[in-house]
């Protein structure tokens, strides 16, 4: 069977596949110029950012992006912590999702004064995928509340253009109670 979407806009994985998430009309497809508008939301201001949403399309290759990054790296036992609003890496691997944190990190669920602790949120996580792109806020709050931990209890082990992977460095992880 042959899909009229580009390759790039079909999210391929053992659970959601393959799921077709179609450029709009007239939306570019070229993957470079889809990089580069990606990457040009990093150069929007907080407000702008909250306010601009991918497309379809372009989320799908944000995702293909942070996929082709974590598969060489994750085995069945991983679990995987996305540093975004939502966490779409354990169910588009056939994971299972970290025990001690949200489902959902929305800046009116959470903010720099009121947090779950480092220590439960991170307890059973092997990795952690940092988005160079953000859905919103909460990449950034994210990072202020847990970048210390993260860089006290992981290692950078690789990147793409889109996403950062980072590794637990003692794989000996404590289990959620």
């Amino acid at each position: 069977m042959r899909y009229l979407t580009p390759d790039s806009g079909i999210i391929h994985s053992p659970t959601l596949g393959p799921l077709l998430l179609p450029p709009q009309p007239g939306e570019q497809v070229e993957k470079e110029r889809v990089l580069q508008d990606l990457l040009a939301r990093r150069e929007a201001t907080p407000y702008l950012i909250g306010r601009v949403s991918f497309t379809p399309y372009q989320y799908a290759h944000l995702i293909n992006d942070g996929l082709a990054l974590l598969k060489p790296n994750v085995t069945p036992t991983s679990r995987v912590f996305c540093m975004d609003l939502t966490n779409p890496f354990p169910l588009a691997l056939a994971l299972p999702y970290p025990k001690g944190g949200a489902q959902w990190w929305d800046q009116k669920t959470f903010d720099p004064k009121l947090f779950p602790n480092a220590e439960q949120v991170f307890a059973d996580v092997t990795h952690v995928m940092i988005p160079k792109v953000g859905l919103g806020h909460s990449t950034g709050l994210l990072q202020e509340v847990y970048g210390a931990y993260i860089t006290e209890n992981f290692r950078h082990v690789s990147e793409s253009p889109l996403w950062d992977l980072y590794e637990r460095k003692n794989p000996a992880v404590p289990q959620v109670k």
